[in-house]
């Protein structure tokens, strides 16, 4: 995806978490406990405000303020979601399209959601983000913000799928991962 967005003059920042055990974003912060979401959204102010430091930068981008585009998967959909749609984080970034995987955020009030058009990826067998998501939808769309529901077909795993789709791993290790 990353390779795909960079061939097509896309800037892309990436944010992992990684210092858990879980990998998760925590949304609520407990007292004394970082804010993860204003971590991110200042990163990608900061990030934004560096773009100038590149020599050339305001002719490539025809003096056009960059758009942000949020994608995010499980919890760093609803990280997102969060950055977008929170009054609380609204001075650091504006969010202008998001991509939220395996996630059905919750926004509360449904309203600060207006301005965000969304896609939404799925996969066929998690049936209860699906049905979340479907709901959250037929709420979006009451409100007219544009949104999309791609779902993933699950795939048949076989002794053989690991060595078909990794280059170096032989029959007998795709056979042992596969059991």
């Amino acid at each position: 995806m990353i390779e795909l967005l960079l061939s097509n003059n896309y800037a892309v920042a990436a944010f992992s978490k990684m210092d858990d055990e879980h990998g998760c974003w925590i949304l609520e912060p407990k007292k004394n406990q970082d804010d993860e979401v204003e971590k991110v959204g200042k990163a990608i102010k900061l990030w934004i405000e560096r773009l100038n430091d590149i020599p050339n930068w305001n002719v490539r981008i025809g003096h056009v303020k960059p758009f942000v585009h949020g994608f995010g998967t499980s919890s760093g959909g609803h990280l997102v979601t969060k950055l977008a749609t929170d009054v609380k984080y609204s001075h650091l970034v504006k969010i202008g399209g998001m991509h939220v995987q395996v996630a059905a955020p919750v926004v509360i009030p449904k309203e600060r959601w207006s301005h965000v058009p969304t896609i939404f990826t799925i996969m066929s067998r998690d049936w209860n983000v699906k049905s979340e998501v479907k709901r959250l939808v037929a709420t979006l769309n009451g409100m007219n913000v544009p949104t999309k529901v791609m779902e993933s077909k699950s795939k048949k795993i076989t002794p053989d799928y690991f060595r078909k789709r990794i280059d170096g791993v032989s029959k007998s290790l795709s056979g042992a991962m596969y059991r």
